[in-house]
């Protein structure tokens, strides 16, 4: 299993044997880019879509903890603003979400959100491009 490959890798190199013989072996990696799958001549592709506001909202819930989210009454609207920011992108809510884990300042969740709103941040590459502010 290889994660976030962004451009060609010789498996032999790293030690992957030739997958052309017939050993059964199996390579999976994960990409943002169609380019990388042709160029590692993938022969299965597997799309993963952004999640739904709601899905979004579940997981960064799930990461932050229910104790977290009970410490205060506004937490969970802050909550939600802050996955909805996120855009549906499994790595930015799992990432925020887990930064603001155990967090049981109101205050701080504040600044955390004034913070993201103002951070301009966005992911991107030559073939994806999602403002997250």
């Amino acid at each position: 299993m290889l994660d976030d490959l962004w451009g060609n890798l010789d498996l032999e190199a790293i030690g992957v044997p030739d997958l052309k013989t017939n050993n059964k072996s199996k390579v999976m990696f994960t990409t943002r880019s169609e380019h990388v799958c042709g160029i590692m001549q993938a022969q299965k592709k597997f799309k993963v879509e952004c999640l739904s506001e709601n899905d979004a909202f579940d997981l960064f819930c799930k990461k932050v903890g229910d104790e977290t989210l009970k410490c205060h009454l506004e937490i969970p609207k802050l909550a939600r603003e802050m996955a909805k920011e996120c855009r549906g992108l499994p790595l930015a809510l799992i990432t925020m979400a887990s930064a603001m884990a155990g967090v049981n300042n109101f205050e701080a969740w504040m600044v955390a959100k004034n913070n993201l709103w103002s951070s301009h941040w966005t992911a991107s590459d030559s073939n994806f491009n999602v403002p997250l502010s």
